[in-house]
């Protein structure tokens, strides 16, 4: 995997999101595109944009970039280039456009962790980009990190399928299991 987008807003799953992928191994160059979205509420256009709105995108946009300048720490030092994304509109569709506008071979972004009910009622950005993306789409969860030293675990669900087959070569690209930190378990 060359070409991977990181999506960030910021929040700690997303933080959590960026420092499991600063600690995979980075073999080959990657070229990390960091997408922030910006959720601009609707206004009717026959309507200007009051000064609060006006200011209160601003302090997203610097937010933004202040979310970017901590992902650029984590990753100082890799062997990875890092470019930033500030997009408008809805999360999921933005994600999925940045991942197909740079030819994404993968995803990467935190769970949310609301509720079956909540999921249901409101919608999921991890769930949405799953499930539209034209690339493999990494959702991790917060605890995921939580022990720098516990090994990580992985199951893959594999079938005999053209696309269970591609998942299983990225997931052997990325280099996880050849260090003794790292233990990989598959499911089948």
């Amino acid at each position: 995997m060359k070409n991977i987008v990181l999506a960030t807003d910021g929040s700690k799953s997303a933080e959590v999101a960026a420092r499991f992928l600063a600690h995979l191994p980075h073999p080959d160059k990657v070229d990390l595109t960091v997408v922030s979205v910006i959720e601009i509420p609707s206004v009717d256009r026959a309507y200007p944009m009051s000064d609060w709105m006006l200011k209160s995108i601003e302090r997203e946009r610097s937010y933004a970039h202040q979310c970017f300048a901590m992902v650029q720490s984590m990753f100082e030092g890799a062997n990875v280039s890092l470019r930033h994304e500030i997009r408008e509109g809805d999360r999921g569709v933005a994600i999925v456009h940045v991942a197909s506008e740079f030819g994404a071979d993968l995803v990467v972004l935190g769970a949310r962790g609301h509720s079956v009910v909540g999921r249901l009622l409101l919608g999921s950005t991890s769930e949405f980009v799953a499930t539209h993306a034209h690339c493999s789409v990494l959702v991790v969860r917060s605890r995921v990190v939580d022990d720098p030293d516990r090994p990580l675990r992985i199951a893959i669900g594999y079938e005999e399928t053209a696309s269970a087959q591609g998942a299983l070569e990225e997931f052997v690209e990325t280099g996880l299991g050849e260090d003794d930190r790292r233990r990989s378990g598959f499911g089948y």
